[in-house]
């Protein structure tokens, strides 16, 4: 833009120039066609050069508001650059963050009914998870909710939360093929 606007400069100074100069090899004429021929040039050479020199100065505005512009947004992506690698964690999984850590607390609460044939308390999630008991049991009846576990209630009245469709080692060896 600013080669631009310096262009139409040039260009609308040396119309400026040959009507400039025209005017003053007229001069020493004296016939009223001269006279006539001057003011036509002078005002053609006007009429070329203003517009001219008003587009270049349009141009070079433009090109420095368009680099204030350019400058801004430099300093904004490299604020931005410097932002996020003073941050460390990039989660670059699509999923919440609250269904990722829900994701991970099934996982470990069915390898711990696993190793509790099948069984786990909400004592245990709490001590597992290292979390309070009512986010626990919070976990646990949202478990519940999707089918993953069972409610089962001991002699004394505890809760425990049976994993569904569980088979321990010794259930795994005495099954049969529905075939047979």
């Amino acid at each position: 833009m600013k080669a631009l606007g310096t262009l139409f400069i040039i260009i609308g100074s040396f119309f400026i120039m040959v009507t400039v100069f025209g005017t003053v090899s007229d001069l020493g004429k004296e016939s009223a066609d001269a006279t006539d021929d001057t003011l036509a040039g002078v005002f053609g050479g006007l009429f070329i050069a203003l517009p001219c020199l008003f587009l270049g100065r349009h141009f070079i505005r433009k090109s420095k508001e368009q680099n204030a512009i350019f400058a801004k947004l430099k300093t904004e992506m490299a604020s931005n650059i410097k932002d996020s690698k003073s941050n460390t964690h990039v989660n670059v999984d699509t999923r919440t963050d609250n269904s990722i850590e829900k994701t991970n607390y099934e996982i470990k609460l069915i390898k711990l009914a696993r190793e509790k044939d099948g069984y786990i308390s909400c004592i245990d999630v709490v001590l597992e998870l290292n979390i309070s008991s009512k986010k626990a049991q919070s976990i646990i009846d949202e478990l519940y909710a999707e089918g993953l576990f069972d409610i089962h209630l001991t002699k004394n009245g505890s809760t425990l939360y049976r994993l569904r469709n569980y088979c321990s080692s010794e259930d795994r060896q005495t099954a049969t093929s529905l075939l047979d």
